[in-house]
């Protein structure tokens, strides 16, 4: 006999098709019971994220240009990003009150609508400081914009912009 080496999806849909076939013959009336009632589905294996090199999170740091208020911002999001560990979406929602300069950390809202705080590291704290103090000012253009990471437009940072963002950096970084 030989044994047939199927994925996860391969048998989940040869299940499918099997559970429909013996549904349709109940519902005919061509038996009276279904054998594949109790049979569960594979789970979905979820493949590991792709992580970077220290050499690739150094170069990807160290690629924006930090002598313009763009690049100021956006080598203080990715350190601080690298910093902290926040999600895209969490970053992006910083407000300028969420960041407590004197203690080291930031209150963050996260998933569920639940609230933490998360240390980060003094050279993220120093480089955001930096950004607020020499380039947010430059690109904000409503003052009671409280978002800490504004777009060009002086709006609230976006997770699409900042993927944007993010992707025009690989390159320069030499990461995939």
């Amino acid at each position: 006999t030989r044994k047939l080496r199927l994925k996860r999806t391969s048998v989940d849909r040869k299940l499918t098709a099997l559970r429909r076939l013996h549904k349709f013959l109940v519902v005919e009336g061509l038996t009276a019971q279904d054998p594949t009632a109790n049979l569960q589905s594979p789970r979905p294996a979820r493949p590991l994220p792709k992580v970077l090199s220290v050499d690739q999170c150094l170069a990807l740091l160290a690629a924006p240009d930090r002598e313009t208020p763009d690049g100021l911002r956006d080598a203080a999001m990715l350190t601080f990003l690298y910093a902290t560990g926040l999600r895209a979406s969490e970053l992006v929602s910083l407000q300028m009150h969420s960041v407590d300069f004197d203690r080291g950390t930031v209150r963050v809202r996260g998933k569920g609508d639940k609230d933490r705080v998360v240390p980060v590291a003094r050279p993220a704290l120093r480089l955001v400081t930096q950004y607020v103090e020499e380039a947010r000012g430059q690109l904000i253009k409503d003052p009671g914009e409280q978002g800490l990471f504004v777009t060009r437009l002086g709006r609230c940072m976006t997770r699409m912009r900042f993927h944007q963002i993010l992707k025009s950096y690989l390159p320069k970084a030499g990461v995939p």
